[in-house]
């Protein structure tokens, strides 16, 4: 009869395979959280942008145009001529004559992440950017005629 030898603990081999279960669990949800906070904000963008839409038809049916503002170049390079400036100008138009309620802001707000907007009367652009969990960040627009 064979007699078994007691263990005498944990390997090194063991405590090396478990740590590596935990470093990739770990990493692997610290990539996912940050996926998810790029996609809601992206999405809170997205939100926002659909809201200003709104507002800016329900100011055309009303006053027959969109407010003019920036050079509408349809150059997707450089927003379409879209600028900040025209975006925070909206304030004064859609905020005080209660389009909406609040202009709403980038959720990062950083220099690179801002709204954008541009119109020469008849059609109009909102222009915003998605980031990208992989760095490469993408322009999106909402076109209104």
């Amino acid at each position: 009869m064979k007699e078994f030898r007691k263990s005498q603990g944990t390997g090194y081999m063991e405590v090396v395979i478990v740590l590596f279960v935990i470093f990739f669990i770990i990493i692997a949800s610290v990539v996912y959280f940050k996926k998810m906070v790029v996609n809601s904000r992206n999405l809170r963008r997205m939100q926002d942008m659909n809201r200003v839409k709104t507002a800016f038809q329900i100011y055309h049916n009303q006053k027959g145009s969109y407010p003019v503002c920036g050079s509408l170049n349809a150059e997707s390079q450089d927003y379409f001529g879209a600028t900040k400036k025209c975006f925070k100008e909206l304030e004064d138009i859609l905020v005080k004559g209660e389009y909406i309620n609040k202009l709403p802001q980038d959720p990062l707000a950083e220099e690179d992440y801002y709204y954008y907007y541009s119109s020469d009367g008849s059609q109009a652009f909102l222009v915003y950017k998605l980031e990208s969990f992989v760095g490469e960040e993408r322009i999106d627009f909402l076109k209104m005629k």
